[in-house]
């Protein structure tokens, strides 16, 4: 659990592979490993895995031009505020996501008067877009984690066994998706917004109008950014908006 914070499999995965560039050299990074239970080998193949990945966006004009085994930070000044990190993933990984479900509320008396009971891990249920439903995988941090804010669930990945499992889970927020993912619609006479139908979040009319808006115009920026390269999306207005928006859990 040493690793985990923002209640994601894959975020703990990159705080485990930062802290070990920052060892030094290899035979501390193979300590680093050996005391964290972490395979040297993967470690080594995800940085060359980077290097290459970078030297390519660099070659396009996409990133700027810095040394090809420099920082996140380098290329990016969002890549250390996990919730923008999150939307990403959620544009990458997206249709991959669940809905918790929570059991019944129950409650336990005391002396004070009913008090809810806080559901237990194992009582909390995944819902997937075909309305199947799946389970974490034991391998993941979260496994043992009862409670998911949003009740909306990113997973990297499923494994069919005896149940269909989930890996790599990240626990993300309806700006997240909103803004990231698939196709919006709105039902105004509802205070109702979709994503791609099955996706369905309640809000106010000038909220979905807004939402809208924001997602018309983060295609211009990216078109305009895929057809110039060297245009600077990050520092734009919008994408700074976007940012802000994220970060703040829609609070501007």
């Amino acid at each position: 659990m040493r690793f985990l914070f923002g209640k994601s499999d894959l975020l703990a995965y990159s705080q485990a592979y930062q802290q070990w560039r920052e060892t030094g050299g290899r035979s501390q990074g193979a300590r680093f490993c050996c005391a964290n239970f972490i395979s040297l080998s993967t470690m080594e193949n995800v940085f060359e895995l980077r290097r290459r990945l970078l030297v390519g966006l660099r070659d396009l004009g996409l990133v700027p031009d810095v040394d090809s085994d420099g920082s996140a930070e380098d290329v990016n000044k969002n890549a250390t505020n996990w919730r923008v990190v999150k939307a990403c993933l959620c544009a990458g990984l997206y249709p991959n996501v669940t809905h918790v479900g929570r059991p019944e509320v129950s409650y336990l008396q005391t002396e004070h008067g009913a008090v809810a009971k806080q559901p237990q891990a194992k009582q909390l249920t995944f819902h997937l877009e075909n309305k199947s439903r799946g389970f974490l995988h034991p391998s993941s941090l979260l496994f043992e984690e009862a409670s998911f804010d949003d009740s909306l669930v990113l997973f990297h990945e499923k494994l069919e066994t005896s149940r269909l499992f989930l890996r790599g889970i990240t626990a993300v927020s309806p700006y997240q998706l909103l803004l990231f993912c698939g196709e919006l619609k709105a039902q105004h006479e509802d205070n109702l917004i979709t994503v791609d139908g099955w996706l369905r979040f309640q809000a106010p009319g000038h909220v979905v109008g807004l939402l809208l808006a924001c997602r018309r115009a983060m295609d211009i920026e990216l078109r305009r950014k895929l057809t110039d390269p060297t245009y600077n999306l990050v520092d734009s207005p919008l994408m700074q908006a976007v940012a802000t928006l994220v970060s703040r859990e829609g609070v501007l």
